[in-house]
């Protein structure tokens, strides 16, 4: 029989990691878009599964604080369809998003899907979501010009390759339309 000791690391440390017993929660109360739910153990930033018993209803949501013993937890999807017969599994995990060489030239949702509806391959490494911004000084200088195709970005605003850009609008201003004229004409 194998000791712990060889045993490759990353088995090992899923072995020691592993719960033995599923625990499972109920939602409590719904409040707009905020869930209550008692779920023993989890933190805050873990993921959790919402399913009802009848399987009408998959969905993830993540824990973002605590009241009264209860779990406060944000839908990471729509709603419809929680209802007081719905079960929280803890994942016992964070946020995390796969990266790799395909991410290149994709438009991404807040969870990282594609917008265009198609499928990922499986990512070279998995980062979590929630983590330290790299310190400014230590980032490699912007030096080379980068047009971007849209005349008043270009015209007002010399964007370089590796520079981050932020784009702010109301609802309806165009946002997700000017990422896709971007990504067609970067393309």
């Amino acid at each position: 029989m194998l000791s712990l000791d060889q045993i490759p690391h990353h088995i090992r440390h899923g072995i020691v990691g592993s719960r033995l017993i599923q625990i499972r929660g109920r939602v409590t109360q719904v409040t707009g878009t905020l869930l209550k739910a008692v779920v023993p153990g989890v933190r805050i930033g873990e993921l959790c599964y919402l399913r009802n018993p009848d399987n009408s209803l998959s969905l993830q949501a993540e824990v973002i604080g605590f009241a009264q013993h209860q779990a406060l937890l944000i839908p990471l999807g729509e709603m419809y369809g929680i209802s007081s017969n719905t079960e929280v599994s803890p994942t016992g995990t964070m946020h995390q998003v796969g990266v790799g060489e395909h991410l290149l030239g994709q438009v991404l949702d807040g969870l990282g899907q594609p917008f265009d509806g198609g499928h990922l391959p499986e990512p070279a490494a998995w980062y979590p979501v929630y983590q330290d911004a790299p310190a400014p000084m230590s980032r490699k200088l912007i030096t080379t010009p980068l047009s971007l195709g849209i005349r008043v970005i270009d015209g007002l605003l010399t964007c370089g390759e590796g520079q981050r850009m932020g784009i702010f609008a109301a609802a309806g201003g165009g946002k997700v339309h000017c990422l896709l004229r971007l990504f067609v004409v970067l393309k």
